[in-house]
């Protein structure tokens, strides 16, 4: 295509938009029946034609360049949305074909809906599309209870290849097939027990003073707590208990060094060149001291914020520790606390091998439509990667059906699932897509113009029923738990989310983002209610 053609076509494109603002503007002015309106919007879909030999944007975005060559930079960095491998021919479309819009989509004003669309369906008696995940797992056996619960009440699983998995054992079976593809690598080590000595300090005013103030050099920047203990020598020993995440992306590491051969050696924690030495020349800086005359050695290391616990737990179990910000640790409640407040800055990594996902939608719904919308989202979304799911209608009588699914997060390219805000309204988007393929009512909308309140979610539901309803095979430890005072603030947190999204109060928009959202919406609902008054 020369260029006076290419002009020559967007000369056309824009009277066509043109022509088309007027006939809206003439369609805002004439009140109509609602459903008239809605069958327009669906009318309406891909009226403007692609320019003649320009790659289609799910090409661009899924590693094509505008050339027509693959970005390898784009390639790693954006996991490509999969499609194929189901029979359903509602499935996303593939290379060479053009995607069809969405009614009532997110894609605002580029794709003739915007907010004033979404209203209108949903006046129309649409359903907003609402998919969750709620919970990942790591391992073969905590993925098979995942499984296993999804598949309770003999519901039967569906896999990404169309086999039917009909009992426990056969899921259990199903994810044993899994595990080659399961990661491998550990879990980050977030804790660490710490000897600290000072050679030359001894156990007088002075020295503690000089412990401390080399304590709260050496490890700045991180949360700990210590306790300073008379050595075999008589001079002093402090005994930590160390975040290894501190300020910024500094991360204390622990390396395991072979003394000796394997056969009669033994193995020794040390930290790395790198934090040994940040920590000594903090602490020379600090007290005078030499690094030839510091010594500081790691021990034990643990994950998250129960590793948190039990360490500071057996950090006091010889007598009590003080923490970084002067408070002390005396006894398992404060271990818990400290815990708590430790957790933000930890920056704990878990290892994910699978995703629990939820789509919900209302009683009432087609459950074969439901279940074959489910399969082509999947398929769209998570075509390269394993999967089992679900229909669950055992909460109809609450008001709602659900699909549960359990999603290999490594796909069979290598490539994993890091879902975040954007990657949620692109699956809601997708999932009213389908579900409308479908003849399900159901479209993609957002939070913010609902005003809802924020929901809770299974662990809420698991403490609080944990308190009020404890389980026969679990029921001291659980009346323990409801009896302890230090879950009694936790317990009540729980509860008051619940109370909360079950009464579903306006949620006030704090952020400009959200502002702005919530006014579009008024304004979209306003005109709604002028054009359709009877409504």
């Amino acid at each position: 295509m020369n260029r006076a053609a290419q002009i020559a076509w967007w000369a056309r494109q824009v009277a066509d938009t043109c022509r088309a603002v007027d006939v809206a503007r003439e369609c805002r002015h004439r009140p109509r029946p609602l459903v008239e309106c809605v069958d327009e919007l669906k009318r309406g879909r891909g009226r403007v034609a692609s320019l003649p030999k320009a790659p289609a944007a799910h090409k661009i975005i899924r590693g094509e360049t505008i050339t027509g060559y693959l970005d390898e930079e784009r390639k790693r960095s954006l996991p490509v949305s999969s499609s194929g491998g189901g029979s359903n021919p509602v499935a996303s479309p593939r290379v060479g074909e053009q995607p069809t819009s969405i009614a009532g989509g997110m894609g605002g004003r580029a794709a003739g809906q915007g907010a004033t669309g979404r209203a209108r369906l949903l006046a129309a008696g649409y359903q907003p599309a609402v998919v969750k995940v709620l919970s990942y797992a790591r391992g073969v056996t905590r993925v098979t209870k995942t499984g296993q619960y999804v598949q309770r009440e003999d519901v039967p699983l569906e896999t990404h290849d169309g086999r039917m998995l009909a009992d426990r054992e056969t899921v259990a079976e199903e994810v044993r097939a899994w595990a080659p593809s399961f990661s491998k690598r550990a879990e980050s080590q977030d804790v660490g027990a710490v000897r600290l000595t000072l050679k030359g300090v001894k156990d007088t005013e002075n020295g503690r003073e000089t412990y401390e103030k080399a304590i709260a050099a050496g490890f700045t920047g991180h949360r700990y707590a210590y306790r300073l203990d008379p050595a075999p020598s008589g001079d002093p020993e402090a005994r930590l208990v160390v975040a290894l995440a501190g300020p910024s992306k500094e991360r204390f590491r622990v390396r395991h060094e072979q003394i000796g051969e394997a056969e009669h050696g033994f193995v020794r924690k040390r930290f790395d060149i790198a934090s040994e030495a940040r920590i000594k020349e903090r602490i020379e800086v600090a007290t005078g001291i030499g690094a030839q005359a510091i010594h500081v050695s790691p021990g034990m290391t643990n994950h998250g914020r129960n590793g948190v616990t039990y360490r500071l737990n057996t950090l006091v179990e010889h007598g009590e520790a003080k923490d970084d910000r002067g408070k002390i640790i005396a006894n398992v409640a404060d271990a818990r606390l400290a815990a708590r407040e430790w957790g933000p800055s930890l920056r704990s990594q878990s290892v994910r091998d699978t995703m629990h996902l939820m789509l919900s939608a209302k009683a009432g719904t087609d459950v074969e439509a439901l279940r074959r919308t489910a399969r082509a989202f999947l398929q769209d979304r998570f075509g390269d990667h394993k999967f089992m799911f679900g229909v669950h209608v055992d909460k109809e009588t609450e008001g709602h059906i659900h699909v549960h699914a359990v999603i290999a997060v490594k796909s069979e390219s290598g490539q994993r699932i890091h879902p975040g805000p954007e990657t949620f309204r692109e699956w809601r988007q997708v999932y009213a897509q389908h579900a409308q393929a479908e003849g399900l009512r159901i479209v993609a909308t957002s939070a913010h113009e609902r005003t809802s309140s924020q929901s809770y979610g299974p662990k809420d539901k698991a403490i609080v029923e944990a308190a009020e309803r404890p389980r026969p095979s679990r029921e001291a430890r659980d009346r323990a738990y409801a009896a302890d005072p230090v879950n009694r603030r936790l317990i009540q947190s729980a509860r008051q989310r619940i109370a909360t999204a079950r009464t579903n109060p306006i949620r006030l928009p704090l952020s400009a983002p959200a502002r702005k959202a919530v006014n579009e919406s008024v304004q979209a609902w306003r005109m709604v209610a002028r054009l359709f008054r009877g409504n």
